[in-house]
């Protein structure tokens, strides 16, 4: 028997990420992506460009996986299929790219 129905667990899921991609964003706590990768260290010039493009993705992802699972609790959206979060995450990434494009030629 499942703890979270597949509804909640992508409202958790969502939550996290955009709770996580908030910090990164907008609190700048780089510290959350510098662990885990060398793409940020501490006097790193370039730290605010990266923290806003890793935090873009993870708010764009977390507010839309937010949204799926919000639907399927309610039972508006019943079990979807595996291609449609490989769908989500296409859409994800087209609406994220231009933004990572032009932090890129303007920094």
């Amino acid at each position: 028997m499942a703890l979270l129905t597949p509804g909640s667990e992508n409202v958790l899921v969502g939550g996290v990420l955009l709770l996580v991609g908030y910090l990164i964003k907008y609190r700048r706590w780089t510290w959350l992506i510098s662990e885990a990768t060398s793409l940020v260290a501490a006097d790193d010039e370039t730290a605010p460009v990266i923290a806003s493009l890793i935090g873009n993705i993870s708010v764009v992802i977390g507010a839309i996986l937010l949204i799926i699972g919000s639907l399927q609790a309610l039972r508006v959206v019943t079990n979807l299929p595996d291609w449609v979060f490989l769908g989500i995450l296409a859409v994800a990434t087209i609406l994220v790219a231009p933004q990572l494009s032009y932090n890129l030629q303007s920094d």
